[in-house]
């Protein structure tokens, strides 16, 4: 019996066209994050690019700014067409949760660690040999114990998980200002953890430089954190946040009635959705 979270789709998901429409959107998102990921941190440490040493304040906030504006801007661009995940946890935090079929989260999964594999071939491609040494792989604090690292990335990443589904999944969430709103917390978890962890929170983006740069230790952090972190995010919004939001939306006058389970959020109609004025919707997280 399916779960009542879990979409799993159907074996049509495999041959629609707008699966493989958003795979290729994942797959240019993650080529440019970890390309301006890695270009952003290399240009404030330099060529070694040594964890966090010789990190001042302003190099921090530089490296978070860059990681959150990128995000915001990609999430405008291609939240129409995939939803603009740009993270294999998002990705299967939004599948746990309901809102994507398995078809289209093992597919987004995978061209997103192939987009984030290219995007650090084409850094290495274009810049100076000297500057070649890390590529702005994420790598643990000395100081951190393995359990806090992993704890650190778990936290940021529910973090950014609940701010998606609050943010753009909920239909009473922010709208239009979403993208904004997942960008500022990416700069805030930046600015957190990139000291301790490098505030991944997303595996693509650590497998990116760590197979560019055979930079592996720890890296099974940056995949187990995120991930884990994601899940207790979707099902905190869905045992939790996802009742709420049904039923105040049932009791509001005017609005239409509707299970986002089976619906999806790519189906529903709010009521002040552009379709009523004859614009095509703009969608964020689940696509279409």
């Amino acid at each position: 019996m399916a779960s009542r979270f879990i979409h799993q789709g159907t074996v049509d998901d495999i041959l629609d066209p707008e699966v493989y429409r958003g795979a290729i959107a994942e797959f240019m998102n993650l080529f440019i994050f970890c390309f301006v990921s890695g270009a952003s941190i290399i240009a404030v440490l330099g060529p070694t690019c040594s964890g966090c040493i010789g990190l001042d304040h302003a190099g921090l906030l530089c490296i978070a700014l860059a990681h959150g504006l990128t995000i915001t801007v990609l999430i405008y661009a291609t939240g129409n067409i995939s939803g603009g995940h740009i993270n294999p946890a998002v990705t299967i935090g939004l599948f746990t949760g309901g809102i994507i079929s398995i078809t289209r989260a093992f597919i987004y999964v995978a061209v997103q660690c192939i987009g984030a594999i290219c995007g650090s071939l084409f850094l290495v491609a274009i810049i100076p040999s000297g500057y070649r040494y890390t590529l702005g792989a994420t790598t643990t604090n000395i100081e951190m114990q393995i359990g806090e690292a992993f704890g650190m990335e778990l936290f940021c990443t529910f973090f950014l998980m609940i701010v998606v589904f609050m943010c753009a999944v909920d239909e009473q969430g922010a709208g239009q200002m979403a993208p904004l709103a997942i960008g500022m917390t990416v700069v805030v978890d930046h600015l957190v953890a990139v000291p301790w962890t490098g505030a991944s929170m997303n595996p693509a983006r650590s497998l990116g430089p760590a197979v560019v740069a055979i930079k592996w230790t720890d890296h099974w952090i940056y995949w187990i954190g995120p991930i884990v972190g994601a899940v207790f995010a979707s099902a905190l919004y869905s045992v939790v946040f996802l009742k709420r939001s049904i039923t105040d939306k049932v009791e509001d006058e005017g609005k239409p009635q509707y299970d986002q389970h089976t619906q999806g959020v790519e189906n529903a109609k709010p009521a002040n959705s552009a379709q009523h004025n004859g614009r095509r919707p703009t969608t964020f997280v689940g696509g279409e």
